[in-house]
């Protein structure tokens, strides 16, 4: 005997606005599959197209009914309720039966370069990113590994992503998040660099940029690093790498747009730096990109002979580092902590907080901005294009009791 639930009723309604769609008998509904036959007997939905959303989860064909009642904090009116939404179709009878009965529906994935709209890509529950990567191969004559594709910002680089996913995004502040299905989301393409002539005129032709340099500044933006082709660098590991080549014993921060690149560490840095490439402001890409580079103090010094030599160098090449960190008290008290003290260090707000014995509701001001734990240094200190003085200078105010 297989393990079933007992639901008075089991109601679909519309992803957008919450519409009722169809009410069922959960009585004898066991699993998705014979929802979704049902929809079909009372609708004509076909089963393929059909997609089902409770509480941000997914509702694939074997998930069980039962193993999601807990995923509810209570039937809503006797009624085990459950987002509906169809996949696009180009079939006319499904979207007029969508229309009458507002039923949420997407549009076909639009895949975008700069002189607009190339294709519409239409998926189903099973398309991957690499169906999407094949599709766009076939229908503009591209290699797939030659491209790439940005979704919401962020290059799709995990090929067996399901297609569905993109659509579901998290929207994040502070402490809490919400789930956000969007009906459109534009998939922008781009080439990695310059190829045989007769690929180039297909660029051009079709307005698919090229990603060409990536330029890499010390911080005061004066002085040039290395200039690097992208198609040498598609990541930051092999960025990390000629750049520690570079610069000798010294492992670099990089920051982009003043934003601190993260996930580095000195040889895993795994991320692509296409989507660096892409301006989130105006939908498009650049065909060159600057990062800057400043030094680390907290992991440059292993001893105190170091200090010497990275005075010598950041005097040399004209780069600012921190070197530690000034707190100013409502009572006028002042304290002051190094980066690096032996083998301790300061890299967060967090770890002033836990230095100090202070509390974590507290605030840290900085230029006017208030400043949360998990905040890098580093990313404040740099934040502003001056930065000559070796420290950062906070005010605390403690919580209000």
């Amino acid at each position: 005997m297989r393990d079933t639930l007992t639901i008075p009723g089991i109601r679909l309604k519309n992803l957008s606005d919450n519409t009722v769609v169809l009410e069922f008998d959960g009585h004898d509904i066991i699993d998705t599959l014979t929802l979704k036959r049902k929809v079909n007997e009372k609708l004509g939905i076909p089963i393929e197209l059909q997609v089902f959303y409770l509480d941000d989860f997914f509702w694939e064909e074997c998930h069980l009914v039962y193993k999601f009642s807990s995923y509810c904090d209570s039937l809503i009116n006797g009624f085990f309720e459950i987002n509906f939404f169809i996949f696009p179709t180009e079939d006319t009878l499904v979207q007029k039966i969508c229309t009458k009965n507002n039923i949420f529906v997407f549009d076909p994935l639009p895949v975008i370069s700069g002189n607009g709209t190339l294709f519409d890509y239409s998926f189903g529950l099973n398309s991957t990113v690499e169906d999407l990567f094949l599709c766009i191969a076939k229908e503009l004559g591209i290699p797939a590994p030659h491209f790439v594709l940005i979704a919401h910002g962020q290059e799709l680089r995990s090929m067996d992503t399901k297609i569905a996913n993109i659509f579901d995004i998290t929207d994040q502040e502070y402490f809490y998040s919400k789930r956000i299905i969007l009906k459109n989301v534009g998939i922008y393409i781009a080439v990695k660099g310059l190829s045989e002539n007769l690929m180039n005129e297909l660029y051009l032709s079709k307005g698919i940029k090229a990603l060409k340099t990536v330029t890499v500044y010390y911080h005061n933006k004066s002085t040039l690093v290395e200039k690097y082709s992208v198609s040498d660098i598609p990541t930051l590991d092999e960025l990390s790498m000629k750049l520690r080549a570079h610069f000798g014993v010294f492992p670099p921060v990089l920051f982009f747009k003043n934003d601190y690149l993260k996930n580095q560490s000195l040889f895993h840095w795994k991320e692509s730096l296409a989507s660096l490439f892409f301006d989130e402001e105006t939908k498009c890409y650049n065909e060159n990109i600057d990062i800057f580079v400043c030094l680390n103090m907290a992991s440059v010094l292993v001893g105190d002979d170091d200090i010497a030599i990275v005075n010598a160098f950041c005097s040399k090449n004209k780069v600012n580092y921190l070197q530690r960190v000034v707190v100013h008290f409502e009572n006028q008290e002042t304290k002051e902590l190094k980066v690096r003290d032996g083998l301790e260090t300061i890299g967060k707000i967090k770890d002033l907080v836990d230095k100090l014995d202070l509390s974590r509701k507290g605030s840290f001001v900085h230029n006017g901005t208030n400043y949360y734990g998990g905040k890098r240094l580093l990313e404040i200190y740099f934040e502003k294009e001056d930065s000559s003085s070796d420290s950062l200078v906070f005010k605390y105010t403690p919580p209000v009791c």
